[in-house]
């Protein structure tokens, strides 16, 4: 039996808080009505998805790669299937609600095929693809993670991805895999040395390190750099390859602080729920922010109103989650 690793239900804990404040921000303020609020979502832009990326290569060596493949595939099919419906539910709620496509099947199909990657869902179908791809590449992956310079090798092969032009990806379905301007996407391969990084950090028990302290520094300084020269934050779509490793340093920092929070696990429960149940909290978020900017077009708030917000959302899944995992335990 595994123990479950708290400190990395508190590191997406943290991240879900952050997310939907971004989405909240997203939907309801502008530029010129709170400068705060645009610093908070470059923020959040820069972190959130690479964190996620880290913390699911982290849970993925915990659950599968210390297993035989032939314990794990099946599983690994599940979770593919499960972030591909999430998509679904998250996509087509989006084109519905916010974007007022008509309820015909061919908007469906769309969303179905990938032909469509509605706002805000596209996150979803990335783990999809990461998932797909655990499944696929499973032994390669151990190779890698299990030899060092492999996996040095690795990361700086991925990173050079960044390199790849844009314009010859036409499809879709390749532009989630690689990377492309002709939606915004959160293309695998370039943010792939999160996801084996997160492996890595498991397998050989990374915590406090001086080395990897000035590593990622070193990183996220010269992003920070470039952004003071031109006053211009590095390309998101398609990412370049300085926004790739630009979260570095925070994210390590994240990762130290949920290490060192897990003694306080009992007091920060709340924040471990919404760790454990990060798909839930995204569909959720995102049908409620759909739903209430729909119905409140001309709804602008403030920074304050936005914590406000994102707070009463986050408590909202918290007792959903809390109300449903009780009615299974008591039909168990």
């Amino acid at each position: 039996m595994i123990n479950r690793d708290y400190s990395i239900d508190l590191f997406k804990g943290f991240l879900v808080i952050g997310m939907i404040l971004v989405h909240v921000m997203q939907f309801f303020t502008n530029d010129k009505f709170s400068l705060i609020s645009e610093q908070v979502i470059n923020s959040g832009n820069v972190i959130t998805f690479s964190g996620f990326v880290f913390c699911f290569g982290y849970a993925v060596q915990i659950s599968y790669m210390e297993k035989e493949f032939k314990k794990v595939y099946f599983n690994l099919i599940k979770n593919c299937l499960i972030t591909l419906i999430a998509f679904y539910i998250s996509g087509i709620a989006y084109r519905l609600i916010i974007g007022k496509a008509p309820i015909v099947i061919t908007t469906i199909v769309n969303i179905i095929l990938l032909n469509d990657i509605p706002g805000w869902s596209e996150f979803l179908i990335s783990f999809t693809y990461l998932n797909l791809i655990t499944l696929i590449l499973f032994k390669p992956l151990k190779k890698i993670v299990g030899n060092k310079k492999i996996f040095y090798i690795a990361i700086s092969i991925l990173l050079l991805t960044c390199f790849i032009p844009y314009e010859i990806v036409k499809s879709n379905q390749l532009g989630v895999l690689i990377r492309t301007k002709k939606f915004a996407c959160f293309p695998i391969l370039q943010y792939m040395p999160f996801y084996i990084l997160g492996m890595y950090f498991k397998k050989y028990n990374v915590g406090f390190s001086k080395r990897a302290l000035i590593i990622s520094f070193i990183l996220t300084s010269l992003p920070v750099f470039q952004y003071i020269k031109n006053n211009k934050i590095p390309d998101r779509f398609p990412p370049s390859i300085m926004w790739i490793i630009a979260p570095a340093f925070i994210l390590y920092l994240y990762f130290l602080i949920s290490r060192f929070c897990v003694q306080y696990n009992r007091i920060l429960r709340p924040i471990v729920t919404l760790g454990q149940n990060v798909l839930i909290a995204l569909l959720l978020s995102n049908i409620f922010i759909f739903t209430l900017r729909s119905l409140s077009k001309s709804l602008i708030l403030d920074t304050k109103y936005c914590i406000l917000l994102d707070i009463i959302i986050l408590l909202t899944i918290i007792f959903i989650v809390k109300i449903v995992y009780k009615e299974s335990k008591i039909r168990d």
